[in-house]
């Protein structure tokens, strides 16, 4: 514990500082209570501190998320260094850069006159050619490490994901329908390709005698010329489709009603 240390940031007015990541701030209130639990760890040199993530949580009344972008903002500022080899116990082994912080100028009627943050020579332009530069945010394999894509970013990796799980089904449809037109194709192999088809289109699991009737009347109809992927295009372009309200029977009993609808539009795009 620094007493001397733990003094000075008493007197010292913090401001809110940013963490480096996008705008966000650190409130002052909290940057101060987080220096405080760091100081009572330290040495008079600012050495020397390495309480766990829980003890400062429990210190400072922040939720660990927000002690992290605390901390952030530390490091990023030059306030706080941590250490990329941790300490004996596992944890992190945190170091007060003294120069960044007020500095005692002597006693007024017994008590500490100190320079704000924003005097301090850290912060001012002139001062911060003579300083190491800022610290970078944290190392990737540091455990305050909070690297997070933005929303829009994780909106584009969704749709890259859900595109690329599209084209991968589409390929293997395909390749069904490709097997399955083959000649010489025993009707087994057919029954087999229309089943995986159905499954992809519909993402389930067909099974039960009532789902090998329907696949044996699909393949009557596309050796008639009817296409399984036309009917499948079909039933989920329906309103409100739900593949739970439409059991094999059911498409059987509508399966005409999408190559009619289908001649239809066909003569009306024709026309």
């Amino acid at each position: 514990m620094s007493i001397s240390l733990m003094s000075a940031i008493f007197e010292t007015e913090f401001r809110d500082l940013p963490t480096g990541e996008g705008d966000q701030m650190a409130k002052a209130s909290s940057l101060k209570i987080v220096m405080l639990a760091i100081a009572d760890h330290a040495n008079d040199e600012g050495e020397s501190a390495y309480p766990g993530m829980k003890k400062l949580v429990r210190k400072t009344g922040l939720s660990k998320q927000g002690l992290i972008n605390v901390l952030t903002a530390c490091k990023y500022n030059g306030l706080l260094y941590v250490s990329a080899e941790p300490s004996r116990l596992g944890t992190n082994n945190y170091t007060i850069e003294l120069s960044c912080y007020p500095i005692l100028q002597g006693k007024d009627e017994d008590r500490l006159v100190v320079k704000s943050l924003d005097q301090s020579s850290h912060l001012t332009t002139s001062g911060k050619a003579t300083l190491p530069p800022l610290v970078k945010p944290l190392d990737h394999n540091h455990p305050l490490t909070t690297i997070k894509p933005s929303l829009s970013e994780r909106k584009e990796k969704a749709k890259e994901r859900i595109k690329e799980q599209r084209a991968n089904r589409k390929d293997l449809a395909e390749g069904m329908i490709e097997l399955a037109q083959m000649p010489g194709v025993k009707r087994s192999v057919r029954l087999d390709g229309i089943l995986s088809r159905i499954a992809v289109r519909l993402s389930i699991n067909p099974s039960g005698r009532k789902w090998q009737d329907f696949i044996r009347f699909v393949d009557d109809r596309e050796q008639e010329g009817q296409s399984l992927d036309v009917f499948m295009d079909w039933l989920i372009s329906q309103k409100g489709f739900d593949v739970s309200y439409w059991p094999p029977s059911k498409m059987e009993e509508h399966w005409p009603r999408a190559f009619s609808e289908q001649e239809v539009a066909s003569k009306s795009h024709a026309l």
